[in-house]
């Protein structure tokens, strides 16, 4: 009885944060912008108008990155 009710608290509290989304960034004008990418050799244009707006990503604006040509990955 003990470990079915460890067993069960233990799947409670991690599966507690999985319903949480977190929006690092939505690319919008004045919108939510908490992203890093680090070192980067290529051109990041944030604000790059979405190609595709239905489905999931239905925002007037999404991110495109360039990479360089020159330097190999």
């Amino acid at each position: 009885m003990l470990k079915t009710l460890l067993f069960f608290s233990l799947i409670i509290f991690f599966t507690f944060g999985s319903f949480a989304q977190m929006l690092y960034s939505d690319y919008e004008p004045n919108g939510v912008k908490f992203h890093s990418f680090g070192h980067y050799n290529g051109i990041l244009d944030s604000s790059f108008a979405n190609p595709v707006k239905t489905g999931i990503n239905n925002s007037n604006f999404s991110a495109k990155y360039i990479r360089n040509d020159t330097v190999h990955y």
